[in-house]
């Protein structure tokens, strides 16, 4: 975990997080993403991509969505530790006294911002934004990063960095978490 900055809102840093009462919005793609939290070569990212080229070989096998193959489309099909979501582990941690509101905001690698007004809206209504962006590990076309996944770009995958700018322009204190496995040019 690298803090990058904590400035200080109302003469005090944003974290850690107060346990008054309040209301605190979840954003992000990889908010309540499970494979999101999962790194490059964690074996439930590869079994779960191995698993997806092995019916994709199957001659009996029926045509998927091919976005469900994408980075987006990313899921955990085997067996796995227990992973908490940070919406799940926000949720228990604020208790029943607060309240945690949830919007995705985009995919995590699509140019859609359908769910930005939403996303910002959530914010607006919230004490504090916790904004959760980053990428999926894969192989090939099922990750943002990973093997066969090289890029010359070092900007965050989608309209991630979009959303980020639409949800700090509300004003709300807003705490930005990278879940990724490579680095980013977030100037």
């Amino acid at each position: 975990v690298v803090l990058l900055r904590n400035d200080p809102v109302d003469g005090a840093p944003i974290l850690p997080l107060r346990d008054t009462p309040r209301t605190i919005a979840v954003i992000g793609p990889n908010a309540d993403r499970p494979m999101g939290q999962l790194g490059n070569y964690s074996y439930q990212v590869l079994d779960s991509t191995t698993k997806r080229f092995a019916l994709a070989a199957d001659p009996e096998a029926k045509m998927e969505d091919p976005h469900k193959i994408a980075p987006d489309g990313a899921q955990l099909l085997v067996e796995s530790v227990p992973v908490v979501t940070f919406l799940e582990g926000i949720r228990r941690r604020a208790g029943n006294d607060s309240t945690v509101l949830y919007e995705r905001g985009c995919p995590l690698a699509e140019q859609d911002r359908s769910g930005f007004a939403a996303a910002v809206q959530a914010a607006s209504a919230a004490d504090v934004a916790v904004l959760v962006v980053g990428d999926q590990a894969g192989i090939n076309s099922a990750g943002t990063v990973g093997e066969g996944l090289d890029s010359a770009a070092c900007a965050l995958p989608g309209v991630q960095r979009e959303l980020v700018e639409a949800v700090v322009a509300t004003g709300t204190p807003t705490v930005v978490v990278l879940s990724h496995g490579r680095p980013y040019v977030l100037g």
